[in-house]
């Protein structure tokens, strides 16, 4: 609990008193007491921040805390929950500077704004179906040097069952260009016009050509979520 004691200058200062939830009880029986500095007085209410110190060591739902002033009487008090902002994902698009396709590997390079932040994953979108790319990922800070960061797949069977898989997650990163090389996960099978694709232990007939290339609609990535810049307490 807090206890309000005026001092010459008229600031109020609080001790917080924490023990068994009680009606009414004396400062002497709580263990746990916290001075806090306030505001000029006031016939108005005043609203305080709860230390994290004093919030660890109430109940749940502050049934224990109680207020008293300089002269070991209680003051009303109301606690107000202040809940941390929700974070949100921010998507960027990224532009395509270079494609070159060659038999089985595709390989694009792409470019982003300055001052984006870093990214955490890349998501391609595309409309075709039925395709198994392995994909390796590269950055770059100038487009003279390439780093892979990861290796994984993009994949699509879902004229055969609901399984599809378009984005790959990442070391997060503040590069500016990426360069993706796509390439058939594995030499497909061809049975008469039907081919045969195969993913871990699943193994599925296709209808048609669609092996090799894809059409690629354009590639996206979220941004890394950034902690508040403010400190958050539980309740004031």
């Amino acid at each position: 609990m807090k206890g309000l004691r005026y001092t010459i200058c008229g600031l109020m200062l609080l001790e917080i008193g924490i023990g068994t939830p009680t009606i009414a009880a004396e400062r002497s029986e709580f263990h746990f007491k916290a001075p806090i500095t306030a505001v000029e007085e006031s016939v108005v209410p005043v609203r305080l921040p709860l230390s994290r110190e004093i919030i660890a060591e109430t109940n749940r739902g502050f049934s224990d805390l109680r207020l008293f002033d300089d002269l070991g009487t209680e003051i009303p008090y109301c606690v107000y929950t202040q809940r941390q902002p929700k974070l949100t994902d921010k998507t960027i698009q990224w532009k395509v500077i270079d494609y070159h396709h060659t038999e089985g590997t595709q390989t694009i390079r792409l470019e982003r704004q300055k001052g984006d932040g870093a990214i955490r994953d890349l998501i391609l979108s595309t409309k075709d179906r039925d395709f198994n790319k392995s994909a390796e990922i590269y950055t770059s800070f100038s487009l003279q040097s390439w780093k892979l960061i990861a290796t994984n797949s993009f994949f699509d069977f879902s004229s055969q069952i609901n399984l599809r898989k378009t984005t790959i997650k990442l070391p997060a990163t503040d590069a500016r260009y990426l360069k993706v090389i796509l390439k058939d996960n594995a030499s497909p099978i061809h049975l008469g016009e039907d081919i045969r694709l195969r993913y871990k232990d699943l193994e599925f007939t296709l209808s048609g050509s669609m092996v090799g290339e894809i059409k690629i609609d354009g590639f996206t990535s979220n941004l890394v979520r950034s902690k508040p810049e403010h400190p958050v307490f539980d309740s004031t």
